[in-house]
Parts: C-alpha cells; structure tokens; sequence
C-alpha cells in the first residue's frame, strides 16, 4: 500500500510516495531510479560523468524505558531524487525490505544528505542496513550554500545539486 501526495514549494512540483510495504517499495524505487535516469538524459550527461545521485534522510522515534532510560530507533527513511520523495514507514515493520538492502547495495548509485554517516549508522544499528555506495557529507557545505544563495534559489535548484556543485568547483 502506497500514499501519493503532491506539494509545492515555491514553482516546484514535489511528488512523494509513503510507503507502507515491501511491493510499494519496490515499485517506489523502480519509480525513483527512473526519474534519475530521465533526468540524466534531460541534461544529455547519461554518458558523461555524471552520476545518479540519491537523497537520504531518516527520522528517528524515541520512548522512555520505567527506569527513565531513553531509547531511540529509526522510524522513517526518506529517499529523494529530483522532485521526487519516497517516505519508507519503517518502526512497525514486521520484516525491513529486501528491497531497500537491495537498493542501498547498488554499485552506481551516490548517497548523499546532512548527516549522512550518522544516519547510515542508525540505519545499520537499528535493522542492519547497510550502504555500499558512495557517500558524501553535506553538512560541510550547507554553510556554503547558504551564504552563496538565496533560500528561493535552494528551493528552485534542489539543495542536494547545488551542494555538488560547489564540491565540483
């Protein structure tokens, strides 16, 4: 079972999918590398050095124990590539998707977020998770990024591209 929700920020169209099982997952990814190669092919780079890059982000769920103990663990992981988003509902699940180990194991796909070797961790340290690919850090950037550019231009251009950017310059 999937959910389809559309916004905007700014003029930009932002299509995401909750997921809420393994066959919507794996529709979802398929979705989600398709719109990476589409745009790849837009910007006439697919046989260039350009790579498939893929947002990550995770939101956590935390409860106290009687003795005051607090206890964390991964509840959501989010996947985003262009103007599309994949929520992946993952505190409930009886059984994590082969699926998502699948799509994180693939050789020529780049990760990329704020945080993203800590969230790698609690993704490994909560269900086994765990990212072969390429990873690269934000967070040294977004200092850049936002002295550089406006908030609306962040928004219009994808924080994410233009943080690769400056890396690439």
């Amino acid at each position: 079972m999937a959910r389809f929700f559309t916004f905007n920020i700014g003029e930009e169209e932002i299509k995401t999918t909750i997921i809420a099982n393994e066959l919507a997952l794996e529709v979802g990814l398929k979705l989600l590398l398709s719109v990476i190669d589409v745009e790849l092919l837009k910007k006439n780079c697919a046989d260039s050095n350009y790579e498939r890059v893929v947002g990550l982000d995770i939101e956590k769920s935390f409860r106290s124990t009687r003795d005051g103990v607090v206890i964390e663990k991964v509840a959501v992981s989010k996947l985003c590539a262009d103007d599309f988003c994949l929520i992946v509902h993952l505190l409930h699940s009886k059984k994590i998707p082969t699926s998502l180990y699948k799509f994180l194991d693939l050789s020529d796909i780049t990760v990329v977020g704020l945080g993203i070797k800590q969230n790698l961790c609690d993704l490994r340290r909560d269900y086994g998770i765990q990212c072969r690919n390429v990873v690269v850090e934000l967070t040294d950037l977004a200092p850049a990024v936002k002295k550089g550019f406006h908030r609306e231009t962040l928004y219009l251009c994808g924080f994410v591209q233009v943080c690769l950017w400056l890396s690439v310059y």
